[in-house]
C-alpha cells in the first residue's frame, strides 16, 4: 500500500489519493485527508478534520475538535477537550473521549463508546430542523452504545424527551436527545432525517451484556418502582441492596 506521512505546520491541509498519515502542529487547522485509509492526529489545538473516502483513524487528541469520518468504516477518537464527531456513511467507532462532547452517529452500524471519566456526553438524533418520524423503527442501521463497566453502574433516566444514562459514583453521564419524542398523535419514538434512522438500538456494558432499546422504558419504570417499595435512590440501592437489584437488572440485561 502507498503511504505518505505528512508533518502539518500550515492551517489547511489536503492529503494525497494515498493513505495518508498526517501530524498537525499547535495551531488551530482544518485538514481534507481525501481519499485512502488514513490516520490524523490533531495535536495541541482546536482542529477540524475531514475523513472523506476510506476508512479513516481520526485523532482530536488535545483541543476542541470537530471530526468528520464522511464515507468509510472510521475510528473518531475525540481525545481531551469539548469535541464534536460526525461519524457520517459505514460501520464507525465513535470515541468522545474525556470532556463534555456531542456526537451524530450517521448511516451505518455505528459503535459509541463512553467511559467512565469522559464528561458530559450527547447523542444527537439529527442535526437540522426538518426531518419526520418512522414509526416502526428497526430498518437500516443497528447503532451500539457501549460502556466500560457492568450494568449494575449504569442508572437510566427520563429527563423531558431526553434519556440520560449516568455511571454511578460519579458524575459522568451520556445523553441520547430526543429519546421520548412524539408527535401530535402520541406515535413514534424513532426519527428519521433524510430517510436515516438517528438512535440507540442496543446498550452493552462491560461484561458483554446488553440491553434492547425496547426494554429501556421498561427497566426505568422497574427502577422506579423498586425504589418507591424500598423507599431508596436506585444509587443507594446499588450500595445497599446489591442482590436485589441484581436480580432487578437480570430481567432486561441479556447475555449475547
Amino acid at each position: 500500500m502507498n503511504t505518505s506521512d505528512l508533518i502539518i505546520e500550515s492551517k489547511t491541509t489536503y492529503g494525497t489519493r494515498k493513505s495518508d498519515v498526517i501530524r498537525t502542529g499547535r495551531n488551530d487547522d482544518t485538514i481534507y485527508a481525501l481519499k485512502g485509509n488514513d490516520t490524523v492526529y490533531a495535536g495541541l489545538s482546536n482542529d477540524t478534520i475531514y475523513g472523506n473516502k476510506g476508512n479513516d483513524k481520526l485523532y482530536g487528541e488535545q483541543g476542541n475538535d470537530t471530526l468528520y469520518g464522511d464515507k468509510g468504516d472510521d475510528l473518531l477518537d475525540g481525545g481531551n477537550g469539548n469535541d464534536i464527531l460526525y461519524g457520517g456513511k459505514g460501520k464507525d467507532i465513535l470515541i468522545g473521549g474525556k470532556g463534555d462532547d456531542i456526537i451524530y452517529a450517521g448511516k451505518g452500524k455505528d459503535t459509541i463508546m463512553f467511559n467512565n471519566g469522559d464528561g458530559h456526553d450527547t447523542i444527537k438524533s439529527y442535526h437540522q430542523s426538518a426531518f419526520k418520524c418512522d414509526y416502526d423503527g428497526h430498518e437500516g442501521h443497528e447503532d451500539r452504545l457501549k460502556f466500560d463497566v457492568n450494568p449494575l453502574d449504569l442508572i437510566f433516566s427520563r429527563s423531558g424527551d431526553n434519556l440520560e444514562v449516568m455511571i454511578n459514583g460519579g458524575t459522568d453521564s451520556i445523553t441520547i436527545e430526543d429519546w421520548n419524542w412524539r408527535d401530535e398523535s402520541g406515535r413514534g419514538r424513532r426519527h428519521e432525517r433524510d430517510d436515516k434512522e438517528y438512535l440507540i438500538d442496543e446498550f452493552r456494558a462491560s461484561n458483554g451484556k446488553h440491553l434492547d432499546d425496547r426494554k429501556v422504558e421498561q427497566l426505568i419504570q422497574a427502577m422506579a418502582t423498586f425504589g418507591a417499595d424500598n423507599g431508596m435512590s436506585w444509587s443507594d440501592a446499588i450500595q445497599q441492596k446489591p442482590q436485589e437489584v441484581q436480580t432487578v437488572l437480570a430481567q432486561y440485561w441479556e447475555k449475547q
